[in-house]
C-alpha cells in the first residue's frame, strides 16, 4: 500500500495508518528502510524551508534583539565597546554573509528531520531496551517521521500568528494561561506543554504499540515521562541563562 495515499488516516484513523506502515515495513519483497522514512523526510525538509521563507525577517529581528540584549547586559564591556559591537552586529545582520545564509537555511531544512531522529532514539530506548522489544531503528525512524507530518498543521496554525504578533513565542497550550514571567522556569515549562507536542506523542505511542504488537498505554506513559523530563531540563536551562 502506498502510505502517501493513506496519509489522511494519520489524522482520522492513526491505528489504520500505522498498521499499513507495519505491513510495508515487514514486506519481504521490499529491501531496506529508506523507503519508510524517505518520503516524510522530504516533506519535513520542504516544510522547514517554506516556514523559513515566511519567517526569515521575523527570525532575523529576534536574533538581532537577542544579540543586542547580550551585549547590553555584559557588565565587562565599556559603553564605547558596546556601541562598537552593536554597530558591527547591525551591519552583519543587514548584510549577512553567504556562509550565514547557508547556515540559516540549512538549519531550517534539517531541524524537523533531526527532531524526528531524536524521537526515534527515544522510541528505541523505550521499546527495545526498557520493554524488551525488537524493532529496527530505521523502522522507528520512519514511524516518527510520518508522525511528525502533523507539523504541517502546526505551522499552518502558528506561522500566521507569529507574523501577526511579530513574535516566535506563540502558544497553543498551557502557555496561553500567561502564568510565569518570560524566561522563568514556570513560564518556559508551561509554554512547552503544547497541543501539537501532545498530539505527536500520542501518534508515536500508537505507532509503537502497533510495531511492537503491544498495548499503546505503556508506550504513551513512558514517552510522557521522558518528554516531561526533557522540558523540565530545558526550562531549567532557560531560567539559568536568562
Amino acid at each position: 500500500m502506498n502510505l502517501l495515499t493513506s496519509l489522511p488516516n494519520l489524522l482520522i484513523a492513526p491505528g489504520d495508518f500505522f498498521t499499513a506502515f507495519r505491513t510495508e515495513a515487514e514486506d519481504p519483497e521490499q529491501a531496506g528502510t529508506t523507503r519508510l522514512f524517505g518520503p516524510p523526510l522530504a516533506v519535513l525538509v520542504l516544510l522547514g524551508l517554506v516556514s523559513m521563507f515566511f519567517l526569515q525577517d521575523l527570525v532575523k529581528d529576534v536574533q538581532f534583539e537577542q544579540a543586542v540584549s547580550r551585549i547590553e547586559n555584559n557588565s565587562r564591556l565599556t559603553e564605547e565597546k558596546k556601541e562598537e559591537l552593536m554597530l558591527d552586529m547591525k551591519d552583519r545582520f543587514e548584510h549577512p554573509s553567504t556562509a550565514l545564509k547557508v547556515l540559516t537555511w540549512g538549519s531550517s531544512a534539517v531541524s524537523l528531520p533531526i527532531r524526528s531522529a531524536v524521537m526515534a532514539l527515544m522510541a528505541l530506548l523505550i521499546g527495545n531496551f526498557i520493554f524488551g522489544g525488537n524493532v529496527r531503528y530505521g523502522v522507528l525512524f520512519g514511524m516518527t517521521a510520518w508522525a511528525y507530518l502533523i507539523n504541517v498543521i502546526e505551522l499552518i496554525v502558528k506561522v500566521p500568528l507569529m507574523l501577526k504578533q511579530w513574535t516566535v513565542e506563540v502558544y497553543t497550550g498551557l502557555g496561553l494561561l500567561g502564568i510565569g514571567e518570560p524566561g522563568s522556569f514556570l513560564g518556559s515549562f508551561l509554554g512547552q506543554i503544547d497541543l501539537f507536542s501532545l498530539w505527536r506523542i500520542v501518534l508515536i505511542s500508537i505507532g509503537m504499540g502497533i510495531l511492537y504488537r503491544q498495548t499503546t498505554t505503556k508506550y504513551l506513559v513512558a514517552l510522557l515521562v521522558l518528554w516531561l523530563l526533557q522540558i523540565t531540563v530545558t526550562s531549567g536551562l532557560v531560567a539559568a541563562f536568562s
